[in-house]
């Protein structure tokens, strides 16, 4: 409120009380438009106090229901439960047309006081006098609340049945499921609302994926989780819950099919590292060359230019005419960018093209500071001595992984025949 305003009301309110004062010896009535407008200051003030009691003299001298729903509303706030009951005891039965609402504060008032027992016999009545969805859901909150939950579900499903509302169904479920043990039924009332709703109320459709996730249904959290990513698709506000429902999809078709996974994502146009990920997981290179170009253009991240360093080289058909592109790549990428992954992969085509053998063991053995039980490092550090003609050192570490893993492995299987001719 504007300084000027309050200028205002305090002139009013110096008048109202004079007014006021004057009003108790001669009958004369109180200034209505100022004395609403100083009990709405005094609420904005949070002195609910104060605004009750000038709207309890205004309701005194005018007896208009409105003055007396926000007495009976601000008595509510204040905890004052004994004027609401007295107020709605009196008045429900005066102000018939309200009288159903007069009722419904009367029974909250009982709730709130923890007349528990009191309310419920309340609210029968009102339901017996107004039947309808709101009364059948106030019966059976009370009824919950005593954990009477197979009455209450009665009520639950009769106020659902009128209304069809989404708030109501998910109490109803909730009496279903975590309370009567009849799991089915509930997710059947989810599932049919949702197919006739879809995820307009993202409440219902969070529960159902809850009850899904807890049933372990993974096509049934996948559905809902496709539901709910198209809801939150074009409201840009949503976009950090967007990705969330993103990667959970995107991780469920990654369990079922990594194929699925991709085309969900290239199917949404999302071109992200997790697309990425699962193109260098399905050994797609060049859809992931094409990708890793995008993303560095994009973010100008020094990582992607050394993923694209090896996708550069695994792609292409001559390797050695790649090859100096593909150093000076990682060159660059590597002043800034700390991961093992490309400390072994740089290293060892340094070795293995015999480009720089000294420096290539020495990136081999930076990604093994990393992870030292790595096997794919160890064969290049190994492979490294072959090529240094340490052939003692290349030896011993290719008898070690030989114990550990076998010779399955083709490139395993090379590098260990050769060394073992190495003198």
């Amino acid at each position: 409120m504007s300084s000027y305003s309050r200028f205002i009301i305090s002139l009013l309110l110096t008048c109202t009380v004079t007014v006021g004062l004057y009003a108790n010896s001669t009958n004369t009535k109180l200034n209505e438009t100022a004395t609403v407008l100083m009990a709405l200051d005094f609420e904005n003030q949070n002195k609910l106090y104060e605004s009750r009691d000038l709207l309890q003299l205004l309701f005194a001298q005018y007896e208009q229901y409105e003055y007396l729903k926000k007495i009976l509303s601000l008595s509510i706030r204040i905890g004052d439960f004994d004027t609401v009951l007295t107020l709605t005891a009196k008045y429900k039965h005066i102000f018939k047309e309200h009288e159903e609402k007069l009722r419904r504060l009367e029974i909250m008032a009982l709730i709130k006081s923890k007349q528990d027992q009191l309310a419920l016999m309340f609210a029968k009545d009102l339901l017996d006098k107004f039947n309808n969805s709101i009364n059948y859901e106030t019966v059976a909150t009370i009824l919950y609340s005593q954990q009477r939950f197979k009455e209450s579900l009665a009520y639950f499903e009769s106020a659902y049945a009128s209304n069809k509302k989404a708030a109501t169904l998910l109490n109803l479920v909730n009496v279903l499921y975590a309370y009567l043990d009849q799991r089915k039924t509930a997710i059947s009332y989810l599932e049919t609302y949702i197919g006739l709703n879809k995820c307009d109320d993202i409440e219902v459709c969070d529960r159902l994926l809850l009850y899904y996730q807890e049933d372990k249904n993974i096509d049934g959290m996948l559905s809902i989780l496709k539901k709910i990513y198209k809801k939150y698709k074009d409201d840009i506000d949503k976009k950090a819950k967007l990705e969330k429902v993103e990667q959970a999809i995107v991780s469920i078709l990654k369990i079922q099919d990594i194929n699925k996974a991709i085309e969900f994502l290239e199917l949404n146009g999302i071109e992200n590292v997790d697309l990425l990920s699962l193109y260098h997981q399905s050994k797609q290179y060049k859809k992931a060359l094409i990708l890793t170009k995008k993303l560095l253009k994009l973010t100008d991240d020094n990582k992607y230019l050394a993923q694209l360093a090896i996708l550069q080289y695994e792609t292409a058909l001559n390797k050695d005419d790649i090859l100096n592109t593909v150093i000076a790549n990682f060159e660059i990428a590597l002043k800034t960018v700390q991961n093992h992954q490309y400390y072994n992969f740089y290293g060892y085509i340094l070795i293995d093209h015999n480009k720089d053998i000294s420096k290539g063991i020495y990136w081999v053995k930076e990604a093994l500071k990393k992870d030292p039980t790595n096997i794919a490092y160890q064969d290049s550090l190994a492979w490294g001595y072959y090529k240094n003609k340490t052939c003692k050192k290349a030896r011993k570490i290719m008898d070690k992984i030989k114990a550990e893993i076998g010779l399955d492995d083709p490139e395993v299987k090379k590098h260990y025949e050769a060394i073992r001719g190495c003198k």
